[in-house]
């Protein structure tokens, strides 16, 4: 095989502080070179596994009351998120190391891409950022709406961006708080040029909250679960709270009502301003809490989905696979409830998901870990700002990845011909013979520009 080699690229972005290389002109395909045969882990992550452990250990301390070391007890860390409570689910991690080798992992990437666009993923991240069952949030979102209605919204675009941040400079500290981004309010005036909100329910029990809007150009149906309010915010914050510890063991009831809520919008029909009537839910959007809540409606339902660091589903349905549920990861890839795994061959540019926390991700072949992941840049360095996402940098960072399919996909699909992989299970392992492509010395070299 010919040597790799790897081309640095304009296009490149960093998917963490450490590392700043990201090939955009680089795919290998076969990714047996990645792997230790007897290994569900690629070889860079288990070289990683073995300095976090160094570390940890290194970092042991004695309690100098009673002489113990803490050094085995799991402690939480805004880096790591929950991942040090997660029990290992070696399933998923065969289930990755499968979808790697034959190329599944890239041709979900690929599919996916194709069901959004950059307008939209910014747009619903924009819109899901604030949402939450608060009063506050909700007021806000309101004046939002209004701002649009009554053309304040596209008076601060055409203003342009200059003329825009002059003004905040001259504002004072009260009334810049809160205040929005010229990005932020492209994003803004780019959702409700396309979505027209048409209510909100509420479940008492549980504090689900289900914002419904009807898409302009289609006539369709698409929901918003807000994500959990701060803890001690309100009445609600313990209810949050309670489920999202819930889910990481079984279905929790807030799951439960999320799908009873989008089957009654399913079957309603709904009157506009901007158009007549509105049917047939398609998609559903969430962030945290409701990111696991519209992941869970989106795999029982066949429905499209964007989840910001989702809450854990345990038990993903059947259209887990529907290629149409997309994972955005806060904190460059390293979400608090979240990470984005690496595709191994794709220059860090194609990821999959992977719950730190929860009994398991999935059942049988319906696990979490198929779904495609972004990694986009969080809100900020204080704690907890990697479970936020810059909003600012999902529009971008989405482009290139959807360049980077364009880009590889041909390849891809020529390298992956029908039964190129033959998988053979013994026992409780599952191992691998590659059937060599055709003879074609371009086949296995990288792709060029």
């Amino acid at each position: 095989m010919e040597e790799l080699t790897k081309k640095k690229s304009n296009l490149n972005y960093t998917h963490s502080k450490s590392d700043k290389n990201v090939f955009f002109d680089f795919y290998e395909p076969d990714k047996t070179k990645y792997y230790n045969n007897d290994s569900n882990l690629t070889i860079e992550e288990e070289n990683n596994k073995i300095k976090d452990n160094k570390k940890f250990e290194n970092s042991s301390q004695t309690n100098k009351w009673s002489g113990t070391s803490c050094a085995n007890i799991p402690i939480f860390n805004t880096q790591l998120g929950t991942s040090a409570f997660k029990f290992r689910d070696k399933q998923a991690e065969e289930l990755r190391k499968e979808r790697n080798l034959n190329g599944e992992s890239e041709k979900t990437a690929i599919k996916t891409l194709e069901n959004f666009s950059k307008e939209e993923v910014a747009g619903k991240t924009h819109y899901l950022a604030m949402l939450a069952n608060n009063e506050e949030a909700l007021e806000k979102l309101e004046t939002r709406f209004k701002n649009y209605i009554s053309g304040k919204t596209m008076e601060k675009i055409s203003n342009g961006k200059e003329n825009f941040e002059l003004a905040s400079k001259k504002e004072s500290k009260e009334e810049k708080k809160d205040k929005e981004s010229f990005e932020k309010i492209k994003m803004e005036k780019w959702f409700y040029d396309n979505y027209e909100p048409l209510e909100i329910i509420k479940d008492e029990k549980t504090a689900v909250i289900a914002s419904v809007f009807g898409n302009i150009k289609t006539g369709e149906l698409e929901i918003f679960y807000g994500g959990s309010n701060m803890p001690f915010k309100n009445k609600n914050s313990s209810k949050d709270w309670g489920n999202d510890i819930t889910s990481g063991f079984s279905t929790s009831d807030n799951y439960k009502v999320a799908l009873k809520i989008a089957k009654e919008v399913n079957s309603k029909k709904y009157k506009g301003e901007k158009r007549k009537e509105y049917n047939t839910l398609t998609g559903v959007s969430g962030h945290s809490k409701g990111g696991g809540e519209a992941l869970y409606v989106a795999s029982n339902m066949n429905l499209k989905a964007l989840i910001v660091d989702p809450a854990p589903v345990i038990k993903p349905g059947k259209y887990i696979n529907n290629n149409k549920i997309l994972a955005l990861i806060p904190g460059n890839g390293e979400g608090v409830l979240d990470r984005a795994k690496e595709i191994p061959g794709t220059g860090r540019n194609l990821f999959t998901l992977e719950q730190k926390v929860g009994l398991s991700e999935g059942k049988g072949k319906y696990k979490t870990t198929i779904l495609p992941a972004l990694p986009i840049e969080g809100k900020g360095n204080k704690p907890f700002d990697s479970h936020f996402p810059l909003e600012e940098d999902v529009a971008e960072k989405f482009e290139k990845v959807q360049k980077y399919t364009e880009y590889i996909k041909q390849k891809h699909y020529e390298y992956f011909k029908d039964d190129v992989y033959t998988k053979i299970k013994r026992a409780n392992t599952t191992t691998f013979n590659l059937k060599k492509p055709q003879s074609d010395s371009t086949e296995k070299k990288i792709i060029k520009r």
